[in-house]
């Protein structure tokens, strides 16, 4: 962490610095947890029905997101992000935004990098919103890596897509959202070793009203988690957990410059692709997470 942190964040907080005087500047910090992971470093080992190996067994995989955000005028604005998931592990990618009163765009690059920090995948992230304020909007998002054996990025491939509908009711924004991403790790050769992959389902309702400093959210979809490697000569094994999953989440206003975030996940109804099998309390594959987003207003507001 210690070495992403000087690779990554003094930069970011370096490059970021020279735009707070033009306006405000959104600083957000998420920690938190997901036990529904494949360990990120072994494949999953299948054998004859009724070994051990074959039980998924939950890895705690930590969870962090760091962002800032800001405008540069009116039409125009940045975005950074530093993120570490159970699929992607590592990516970062830096925006920026155009935007008017019915249309959005952002495009940057986009940086992944395994947890051995070695050469880095190298792609393009980007979105397209169509809107009508305060009514609904319709965005497209994806990121994409080069995934070659040129020098200056790995054999990896990192990518993903979603989209999203968000519909503004009284005292109420209904979201619908539907995406994946996956992580193809390959040998100097070019040849497959895994893929990890998830693709969800979700629908949030987000709760709030005009004055009161907090915001409940509540989350419900389907997921679909999965790990495929290569066994044997050319022959390939997929791991995957399917399940519905609800969740909950809760905003506090501290003040004008401070938001206090937290969230929980459990998963229900977990089932596996055979030869694997899952077993245990659904309460062992929850995924909890607890952050704050902190204002910075710019000097010539």
């Amino acid at each position: 962490m210690k070495r992403i942190f000087v690779r990554f964040i003094c930069p970011i907080l370096l490059f970021a610095g020279n735009f707070m005087l033009l306006g405000a500047l959104e600083m957000e910090l998420t920690g938190g947890i997901d036990f529904m992971t494949f360990h990120p470093d072994r494949k999953t080992p299948h054998s004859e029905p009724g070994n051990p190996d074959n039980v998924f067994s939950y890895y705690p995989m930590g969870l962090f997101n760091f962002s800032l955000r800001g405008d540069i005028n009116d039409t125009l604005a940045y975005s950074i992000n530093l993120e570490r998931d159970k699929v992607l592990q590592n990516s970062i990618n830096a925006v920026f935004l155009a935007r008017t009163d019915y249309f959005k765009t952002e495009f940057g690059p986009f940086i992944g990098l395994c947890d051995t920090l070695d050469i880095p995948d190298v792609g393009i992230a980007g979105s397209m919103e169509a809107a009508l304020p305060g009514l609904v909007s319709l965005t497209l998002s994806g990121f994409s890596t080069l995934g070659t054996q040129l020098d200056f990025t790995s054999n990896n491939f990192r990518e993903g897509f979603e989209v999203k509908l968000r519909l503004w009711l009284p005292k109420i924004l209904l979201t619908v959202s539907a995406g994946t991403k996956n992580l193809s790790i390959s040998s100097d050769e070019g040849t497959l070793i895994r893929c990890d992959a998830l693709t969800r389902l979700m629908l949030s309702v987000d709760i709030y009203s005009k004055g009161s400093p907090i915001m409940l959210g509540l989350d419900g979809g389907h997921q679909t988690y999965s790990r495929t490697y290569k066994q044997g000569l050319g022959y390939e094994i997929t791991d995957e957990l399917k399940s519905f999953f609800g969740g909950a989440r809760i905003q506090l206003n501290v003040s004008e410059s401070f938001i206090i975030k937290a969230g929980i996940e459990i998963p229900f109804l977990v089932t596996a692709e055979r030869p694997m099998t899952v077993t245990g309390e659904f309460l062992n594959l929850l995924k909890c997470n607890v952050g704050f987003v902190y204002t910075f207003h710019g000097r010539y507001e």
